[in-house]
């Protein structure tokens, strides 16, 4: 996913293979002239890797970035970052699936309101939508 505020600040997230050869996320930053490499938790509570999907910008101050974290073969729960202009931080993110929760979207009309979505599995084998809301 990428987001743009100008166009000398873009965000771009994804992944990258780790030396287990699992994902880890990965969020570079555009400045006008180059991209870089911006430091992002690994939020992993198994360990097979996470990945970011999609990142909303509103400021250089504010994005939130969507995925999930993979704890086995085909079973995540929801990885939902933010940065504040100076570091990514995981926050909270609800997993209501028992097997698989993923987060694909994400849309932020300001600091204090965001919306992401994907979906979960649940016990029975169904999958549902999953719809996420942050707001303050």
């Amino acid at each position: 996913g990428i987001s743009c505020t100008s166009a000398t600040l873009c965000v771009a997230v994804g992944s990258s293979a780790n030396g287990s050869g699992y994902a880890d996320s990965l969020v570079e930053q555009w400045d006008g002239t180059a991209w870089s490499v911006v430091s992002s938790p690994k939020e992993n509570t198994g360990s097979y890797g996470n990945y970011l999907n999609a990142v909303s910008c509103t400021s250089a101050t504010f994005c939130m970035a969507a995925g999930a974290d993979s704890y086995a073969p085909g079973h995540n729960d929801t990885l939902v970052e933010s940065w504040d202009g100076t570091a990514w931080s995981v926050v909270s993110s609800p997993n209501p699936g028992s097997s698989s929760n993923d987060l694909n979207a994400i849309s932020c009309t300001s600091p204090t309101f965001c919306l992401a979505a994907g979906n979960n599995t649940t016990a029975s084998g169904q999958t549902e939508t999953l719809v996420a809301q942050w707001k303050n």
